[in-house]
């Protein structure tokens, strides 16, 4: 259990400059530390290794940025490829890497490594080496570098919340860290609706999609025992001029967005539209 194994896990941190054991150990210790069976006062005494560790593996990381072609870098930002292997999945707790990624564990790496050594921040050493990650080519790392920031409290460079804000892909995950992290007076007017959550949700559930988003309607409803209200969305597919349908898409949120409730993704569903099941059906039944 990761109780026993953090009473291990400082002494086996000389075990890091072994390839092998890298990853495994730095994933275990970031989960004990989350667990809070781990405690930075039990590895302070191998700071210097783990900054000159996230040092390395920045720079490896960097590096397999660089060499990556501009076409590979796009599809990791948009997922252009809905059915290739993707490096992130989303989950009741945020972005993840999943097991589908590339071969290279750096990002896995480069993030446990930056949530071992931010319990030290503001140690100038310290900073020198997390701040920089946020210059990432890869957005979605960015902002799983900034939900971390935001979990212990740190302030966000002016410029980052707008961009991820901004970005279809990333506006969803951007809006729940806020929410989950009780960090809503920094969400914009224009997006504090659950509308707007509801709408971002979507945009990203439905990555492989680059057609306009349509909204429909929404309706009270109660799921759970819990009040909310069902918003639906159209999207125009472009496979609609060549006569092939489209889709309904609906999104369940409680009324309360908050820490507690948003702990888990939204409900969701959709189904195709055509000819003999008009729209207006659809919403009327949900089926």
């Amino acid at each position: 259990s990761l109780k026993i194994y953090a009473t291990t896990l400082p002494a086996l941190f000389d075990l890091l400059r072994y390839t092998d054991y890298k990853e495994p150990l730095l994933r275990i210790s970031a989960e004990a530390l989350d667990s809070g069976y781990l405690k930075p006062a039990d590895y302070a005494a191998f700071k210097k290794m783990l900054l000159m560790e996230l040092r390395d593996g920045w720079k490896r990381l960097k590096s397999e940025e660089t060499s990556s072609n501009d076409d590979d870098w796009e599809y990791r930002e948009e997922k252009k490829d809905a059915d290739a292997a993707m490096r992130y999945r989303y989950s009741g707790t945020g972005y993840y890497l999943s097991d589908e990624r590339s071969v290279s564990d750096q990002p896995g790496i480069v993030l446990d490594l930056t949530k071992l050594l931010l319990p030290y921040m503001p140690d100038p050493d310290v900073d020198k080496r997390i701040m920089p990650l946020l210059g990432s080519r890869d957005k979605i790392f960015c902002l799983m570098v900034a939900e971390q920031l935001i979990q212990k409290g740190k302030t966000l460079p002016d410029t980052l919340l707008p961009f991820f804000l901004k970005e279809p892909l990333l506006r969803y995950g951007a809006l729940r860290m806020l929410y989950v992290n009780n960090q809503t007076s920094l969400i914009p007017d224009s997006l504090k609706d659950a509308s707007a959550l509801a709408k971002a949700y979507i945009s990203f559930d439905e990555v492989g999609k680059k057609d306009s988003l349509i909204f429909l309607k929404s309706m009270p409803m109660e799921y759970k025992n819990r009040t909310g209200n069902l918003y639906f969305y159209r999207f125009r597919s472009k496979d609609e001029y060549f006569g092939k349908p489209g889709k309904l898409t609906w999104v369940w949120l409680p009324n309360d967005l908050n820490s507690k409730s948003l702990q888990e993704h939204p409900e969701s569903g959709g189904r195709t539209i055509n000819q003999s099941y008009p729209i207006e059906q659809l919403i009327v039944t949900g089926k």
